[in-house]
């Protein structure tokens, strides 16, 4: 039970810290920039290019 404990407090978050992803780098990929040079149209709520 000890060991178990030890592993979910301790070796669990570091797995998890390691493994991460950088989600930084993938907020500035280009297909980012694109999807936010889309602005929502004033009439029909539609999805227009800027």
């Amino acid at each position: 039970m000890t060991i178990g404990t030890l592993f979910t407090l301790f070796v669990l978050p570091m797995v998890y810290t390691v493994i991460a992803t950088d989600h930084q780098a993938a907020a500035h990929s280009d297909r980012a920039k694109q999807i936010a040079d889309y602005e929502l149209d004033r009439r029909g709520g539609a999805l227009k290019p800027t």
